[in-house]
């Protein structure tokens, strides 16, 4: 197990997300995800800071209506950000929860 698996504290499930990070208005994509976090490919990644706060709108498949969360850059790479979310209510959990168990139920693709 690598170090940066074993400072997550959750396990991530890969994603195919739009997500709106407010103040970047490049293509942002969460590529995976936990209940406690994302990745978040940007091509703007160098805009960021560690620590830096972001807000972020979710709208997640599984949802009507389309979510705003907080979130801390906490890794940043030429690929993208890693996010910790951050002051999520009830709701959010039961949401990104919700979302989460049908990414990790759902069939990898196969290898063609």
């Amino acid at each position: 197990m690598t170090k940066e698996k074993e400072r997550r504290d959750a396990p991530r499930a890969p994603s195919r997300l739009e997500v709106e990070v407010w103040g970047n208005s490049g293509d942002n994509e969460i590529t995976d995800l936990s209940v406690t976090g994302a990745f978040i490919y940007t091509e703007a990644s160098s805009q960021f800071k560690l620590d830096d706060e972001v807000d972020l709108v979710l709208k997640f498949p599984t949802e009507d209506e389309a979510m705003l969360v907080k979130g801390r850059v906490k890794r940043i790479t030429g690929r993208g950000i890693g996010i910790e979310f951050m002051k999520l209510t009830s709701e959010h959990i039961k949401v990104i929860a919700k979302y989460y168990s049908k990414l990790r139920r759902a069939k990898p693709p196969e290898n063609t």
